[in-house]
C-alpha cells in the first residue's frame, strides 16, 4: 500500500478546522471561504430541513471539533482499495460529515447512499475537501447498488427498520444513530441568562431534529420558564418553515384534543410528558423537588447542565456546537478492525 508520509494528519486536520472556521455570520465581518458559503446557499434552496443559518452553524461546529482532535488516535493516510459503505439519512447537517473526513483521510474508498435531496450538500462537502487536500480526489462517491465488496457499514441519521437492518448484518457496522433514550437538560434555577441561551441552541438549532439535540428538560417543581422563552425567541424563524410548523401544528392539534396542558410559544411545544418519544417542535419536561428524585429521574441518562461535571460524564449547555468528531477515537479503532476484517 502506498503510504503518504509526508503529508501530516495533523497539518490537514488544521487545514480543513481554519476553512470551516473562515464562515463568520457576523454582516460586519468579511466572509473569505466563499466555497461554503455558495455550498450552504444552494443546499438551502433545495433541501426541505437544511436552512442557510443551520448550514453555517454546523460548519463552525465542525471547525471548533476539528480543533478538538488528537491526531494521534487517528488512523494514518494509505491509499487502501477497501470499500466503506455509508447508509445516510441525516437529521441535521454535520451528521456523518465527521466520520467521512475520518474515513477519507485514512484513505478509504467511501461509497455514500443517501436520498437525492442530501447529494448536492455531500458532493459539495467532498469537492471542497478534495479542493483543499488534492490527493484525497476519488475517495469518495455516490452509489445506488449493492456494494458486495464492501468491508463495513457506517449507518448515518434515522434508525433504519428492520428489513433495512438485515442489509448490513453480515459485516462491521458503525452507528451514528438517533438514541433511543434522548439526553436530557437538568435545569437547578440558578442558570444565568448567557447559560440558558446556551441550552436555547440545544433545544431549537436544527429544528431541534439532531441526534445532538436536548429534547427533554428536568425542572425543579414550579420553574419559571420566562427566561428560556425569552432566549428561544431568537429561533422565531422555525414558525415561518412550512416542514417544522405542520409537526408543530400537528402536535398541538392532539395535545389540545387529548386535553393536556403545555406552554407554547408560537413555534414550540413544552409538554409534561413522561415515557414518550419527544417529536419535532416538542419539549417534554418533567419536574423535581428533592435530589433523590431527580437522581432517579436521570439514571443511565445523557445529561445537560450549566455546570457539568466531566467525571460522572455530564456535559454543557452549548454542548452540542462541539459534538461532530466526539466520537472519532472510537471510529478510528472500528476502521482499524474493519480493515483486518
Amino acid at each position: 500500500m502506498e503510504t503518504h508520509a509526508s503529508d501530516s494528519l495533523a497539518a490537514n486536520l488544521q487545514l480543513l478546522s481554519k476553512c470551516f472556521h473562515q464562515i463568520n455570520t457576523d454582516a460586519e465581518h468579511v466572509v473569505i471561504c466563499s466555497e461554503l458559503i455558495n455550498l450552504a446557499d444552494k443546499v438551502s434552496v433545495s433541501h426541505p430541513w437544511f436552512t442557510m443559518k443551520q448550514l453555517l452553524f454546523a460548519f463552525i461546529s465542525l471547525g471548533d471539533a476539528l480543533d478538538k482532535i488528537e491526531p494521534k488516535y487517528l488512523p494514518f493516510f494509505e491509499i487502501r482499495n477497501q470499500i466503506i459503505v455509508f447508509w445516510c439519512r441525516p437529521l441535521s447537517p454535520p451528521e456523518g460529515i465527521d466520520l467521512l473526513i475520518i474515513a477519507i483521510l485514512a484513505g478509504f474508498r467511501c461509497v455514500i447512499k443517501s436520498e437525492e435531496y442530501n447529494k448536492e450538500f455531500y458532493e459539495g462537502i467532498i469537492y471542497f475537501i478534495e479542493s483543499k487536500i488534492p490527493y484525497l480526489s476519488g475517495r469518495a462517491m455516490f452509489g445506488s447498488r449493492p456494494e458486495v465488496n464492501a468491508i463495513a457499514y457506517v449507518i448515518v441519521g434515522e434508525r433504519p427498520t428492520e428489513n433495512q437492518l438485515k442489509y448490513f448484518t453480515r459485516k462491521p457496522v458503525f452507528n451514528e444513530v438517533m438514541p433511543e433514550i434522548s439526553r436530557v437538560a437538568l435545569i437547578t434555577g440558578k442558570e444565568t441568562p448567557d447559560q440558558i441561551d446556551l441550552l436555547a441552541n440545544d433545544l431549537c438549532i436544527y429544528f431541534g431534529r439532531s441526534l445532538y439535540n436536548v429534547r427533554e428538560l428536568l425542572v425543579p417543581e414550579g420553574y419559571d420558564f420566562k427566561g428560556l422563552l425569552k432566549s428561544l425567541e431568537k429561533y422565531q424563524e422555525h414558525a415561518m418553515h412550512s416542514r417544522y410548523f405542520n409537526h408543530y401544528e400537528y402536535f398541538k392539534s392532539s395535545l389540545l384534543v387529548s386535553g393536556k396542558t403545555f406552554i407554547d410559544n408560537g413555534f414550540l411545544l413544552f409538554c409534561k410528558e413522561n415515557g414518550s418519544s419527544p417529536a419535532t417542535g416538542v419539549i417534554h419536561y418533567n419536574e423535581y423537588n428533592i435530589s433523590d428524585e431527580r437522581e432517579k429521574l436521570l439514571a443511565g441518562r445523557q445529561v445537560l447542565l450549566a455546570e457539568p461535571d466531566a467525571l460522572k460524564g455530564e456535559k454543557s449547555f452549548g454542548n452540542i456546537s462541539l459534538e461532530p468528531f466526539s466520537r472519532s477515537s472510537e471510529f478510528s479503532e472500528f476502521l482499524r478492525k474493519a480493515d483486518q476484517f
